[in-house]
């Protein structure tokens, strides 16, 4: 009947899974970024922050083309002229929603915490293990893990659909 409490205080020890917990920490980063690109995609969406810097910078070089033309067409002296003022020097705003800012505070620690989380896990797997093989489980994860924050980085991120965690 006891045998299995016995055989635990054996003197058998399991080592920590720390492999295992930063997999699970980085999946939680990239869930919550992944949570961020759709509460605010013009801060987090790398694809639609490139397509808007790209559109600013079509508008600005036509504004620079066409306003001095026009300025003497209508003439308007050069001190007066408003066609070189770049009204798009401002970063977006923020959503202005109270519980979407709330939202986006949640999920920037979220990312924060579980981004500290994974290194430190992998980093004590490195100092406690530093001579245990992973298994080809662990390192399709990590592989996967880290195309997927390439993808997230560059922002090629759309509608890829993640393996399910082991």
């Amino acid at each position: 009947m006891n045998r299995f409490c016995i055989r635990s205080l054996s003197g058998r020890f399991r080592a920590e899974n720390y492999i295992g917990r930063a997999l699970a920490a980085y999946g939680c980063a990239i869930r919550a970024y992944r949570r961020l690109m759709k509460l605010a995609p013009r801060f987090f969406d790398s694809a639609v922050v490139d397509r808007e810097t790209a559109e600013r910078q079509r508008q600005r070089a036509q504004r620079q083309q066409w306003g001095p033309i026009l300025d003497r067409v209508y003439g308007v002296p050069p001190s007066e002229s408003t066609w070189m003022k770049d009204p798009d020097h401002l970063a977006p705003a923020i959503p202005e929603s109270p519980q979407t800012c709330r939202a986006i505070e949640l999920q920037l620690e979220q990312w924060s915490i579980s981004l500290a989380a994974g290194g430190e896990a992998m980093a004590l797997y490195r100092q406690r293990q530093p001579h245990a093989l992973m298994s080809l489980t662990h390192i399709a994860r990590l592989t996967d893990i880290g195309f997927t924050l390439a993808r997230l980085a560059c922002g090629d991120d759309a509608n890829i659909q993640e393996f399910p965690a082991a």
